[in-house]
């Protein structure tokens, strides 16, 4: 079981106007079922639409196997004048065995500005498992 992780790795790679900020990012869950990120985010200004963004990372060497925003996935967020809280849950992450980081970043409903961006700064270890990577599959002897 992965225990939840809150601003686990100081975000010193950040960048951003700060109209809404990320002020708190957990990794919730287990490798072995959901995987999931609590993202809070915090307006200075009130903003219509905005894009919440999340990429995987794998550490060894850098290659992004994860890529996914709320406007690919079709979520919307509305006004967002308050405090707002949203979880991103996955089933599983077919990835093989090692380190990964999550970037997570809030932009402009148009992609013309970045709110506040956090590059690598969520940690996430898939432990190694018997039976593999990849989707759920079956064999057959004939």
């Amino acid at each position: 079981m992965l225990p939840e992780t809150a601003g686990a790795v100081a975000v010193e790679s950040r960048f951003g106007t700060l109209e809404v900020e990320i002020t708190n990012v957990a990794v919730l869950g287990s490798p072995d079922s959901a995987v999931g990120l609590r993202i809070e985010l915090l307006p200075h200004a009130p903003v219509e639409e905005p894009i919440v963004g999340v990429s995987l990372h794998r550490v060894v060497d850098g290659t992004k196997v994860l890529d996914v925003s709320t406007l690919g996935d079709r979520t919307t967020l509305g006004r967002v004048g308050v405090p707002t809280t949203l979880e991103l849950w996955f089933d599983r992450l077919d990835v093989e065995a090692g380190n990964y980081r999550f970037d997570v970043g809030v932009y402009e409903r148009g992609w013309a500005a970045v709110y506040d961006y956090h590059w690598q700064a969520y940690p996430l270890e898939i432990p190694p498992q018997s039976s593999g990577f990849g989707p759920p599959r079956r064999w057959r002897v004939l």
